[in-house]
Formats: C-alpha cells, structure tokens, sequence
C-alpha cells in the first residue's frame, strides 16, 4: 500500500520570542519609542493586542522603563535585545528583519557569513523554505538542487515504493520534465519553469499569499512570533469553521476508503486536503479544527467499527478524540 505523500507542517520552523523582537527593535531605533509607535511599526509581524501585552511584560519585568509615554530599554532589555542581534549588533533595523529574523526562522545560524551568503540569494531561500516545510535533513536545506531531488524522491517512494525501493538515491542534477510536475503537483501550479514552481511550492508551504521574496520572508518571521500555523489563528470564527467544513467535505467527496463507503478516514483527506489547500497545518491542528467544525455542525466525523479493515498506518494517523470518544472518518 502506498504511503502518505510528504506534508509541510508550518510547526517545523522556529519559533522567535515577540519580546526580544521588541527589545532589538528599540535598541535600533534612532530616538525614543512610543508603546503606539512600537504597536505601528511592528503590527506587520502580529497583532496589535499582542503588542500591548509584550510592551507591558517588559515594563513588569524591568526589561523596559516608561519615561512619560517613552520606552526606555533596561540593561537587562539591551541584553536580550543582543541575544537576538548577535553579531550583526551594528546592523541597520530594515536589515536585521529582513535578513536576520528570517534566518533565525529557518533554525538556522544567523551569525554563519556562509549562512548569509547563501541565503541572501533568492532561490536558496526558497529551497531552504521548502526543506523546513517538508521536513528534509537540515544538511541539505542550503542546496537546491538536493532539496528538489530529496522531495521529489520522497514523493515518489511513497506512491510507488514497489518501484523505487528505499534508496539511498541520486541528486537529480538537472531538472525535467517529471521532477518539475511532481513539484507543480505539490504546489498545486500548473507545470513551467522549475523556478516558478519551486517559488509557488515555497508560498504554499507556509501560506504566504503572495511569492514575493519580501513577502516570503515577512511571512517567515510571522510563523516564528505566533508558533503556530496559519490554520490555528482563525479556528474561533465561525465564517472561518464554515468555509474550513465546506473545503474538507469538497475533498473527502472525492476520496474513498475502501472497504467503508460514504465515509473516508481522516489522514487520507489531511493528505490530499494539503495538496489543495494552503492552511492544512499539522495533522494534530487539522483534528482540532474537525471538531470544532463538527461541533458546529459543519461536517460529520464517526468512529471504526472494524478496525481490523484499515490499515494500521492510516488507523493510527486517523484516530481522532472527541471529548470521551474517538473519531476516524468524514462522513461524505
């Protein structure tokens, strides 16, 4: 039986404390912040509230002092805010956010030069995206062409793996025409150039709604501040659990489980559902969602009856709980 095919999961990147972002950004600024002009000039990252709560911890903690309506770093304040600066200390803000956050975001080493080097050039931060998203040894991650071969290979050992074995397989050197439809397959593009297919992958991987390269890494360093995918920021709205139910019964339509009918276990549309949609987050954040979903009446889960029908592997990703019970498939 064939595998799950290889899922991002937005919880493999690092995460970076809002507090320390805020401290750096004040020992940065040229002249004395406002609580305001902090919540302004830092809302692209998060959200404002979130702001206001950091800015008091600080005061409580003594990391910051308020002269009138002025935030004043501590030297305990100076000292996180170094933490994060590293040895680009004298480094201008724009650069510190737009080069050095998104490193630290990638769990990678942002005082390495040949980090720096490397990931200042826009198709290396792509792959490196990619490879965190899916999970790929971190050895790799600064390589395109072995990120490319790595996921390609994953792929293709989990639909086929009677065929392709369990490797140790090649660096596919230059690309064709299959290696870039599996990677258009998984960015859910249409098949063009493999730039424009590895950039869309790297969007999709972690929901950035464009694949700008400013926008890519803006979106890194908001991954890293919230620590969590963007499907678990919007879980409380019921316009968002709505149109969340709509979309998982749309996929399971189009899946069945055999032997079970009108019913499809859950990891299998989890997979097909992240080839589709951009917000599928981890599989434990997809469960929490289907409940909530179902709670609200926006799709129906039910139990395994005959556990001895599913596959062990599915069985287990599939097995969801619901307060004192538990759940494994979508009713279609």
């Amino acid at each position: 039986m064939a595998a799950p095919l290889p899922q991002t999961d937005v919880s493999r990147f690092a995460s970076i404390d809002l507090a320390a972002i805020a401290c750096a950004f004040l020992l940065k600024s040229a002249s004395a912040i406002t609580v305001k002009t902090l919540r302004s000039r830092l809302s692209v990252f998060t959200k404002p509230d979130s702001l206001d709560r950091v800015a008091k911890q600080l005061i409580t903690k003594g990391d910051v002092s308020l002269q009138g309506d002025k935030l004043q770093l501590t030297e305990s304040g100076k000292a996180a805010a170094r933490t994060v600066l590293g040895s680009e200390l004298s480094k201008p803000w724009d650069y510190i956010r737009d080069r050095r956050l998104p490193i630290i975001a990638l769990g990678l080493d942002p005082d390495s030069p040949d980090v720096r080097r490397k990931l200042a050039k826009p198709n290396i931060l792509k792959a490196a995206i990619v490879a965190v998203a899916f999970d790929l040894p971190k050895d790799i991650a600064l390589t395109p062409d072995s990120v490319r071969s790595e996921l390609v290979w994953r792929v293709l050992r989990s639909a086929i793996p009677e065929l392709v074995g369990r490797g140790p397989f090649p660096v596919i050197g230059k690309s064709n025409a299959v290696d870039c439809s599996i990677l258009a397959g998984l960015a859910g593009t249409p098949v063009k150039r493999l730039d424009i297919v590895v950039t869309a992958l790297a969007a999709r991987a972690i929901g950035a709604h464009k694949a700008d390269l400013e926008v890519l890494r803006m979106r890194l360093v908001q991954l890293a501040l919230d620590g969590v995918a963007p499907a678990t920021a919007v879980v409380g709205d019921q316009g968002n659990v709505r149109g969340f139910g709509e979309r998982v019964t749309a996929v399971a339509r189009t899946l069945s489980t055999p032997p079970f009918r009108g019913r499809v276990a859950i990891a299998q549309v989890y997979d097909a559902y992240g080839r589709q949609h951009p917000d599928a987050g981890s599989l434990a954040s997809f469960k929490e969602r289907l409940i909530k979903a179902a709670k609200a009446r926006q799709l129906d889960l039910t139990r395994l009856d005959l556990p001895e029908h599913m596959d062990r592997d599915l069985r287990e990703r599939s097995h969801t709980v619901w307060d004192s019970n538990a759940v494994h498939f979508i009713v279609t």
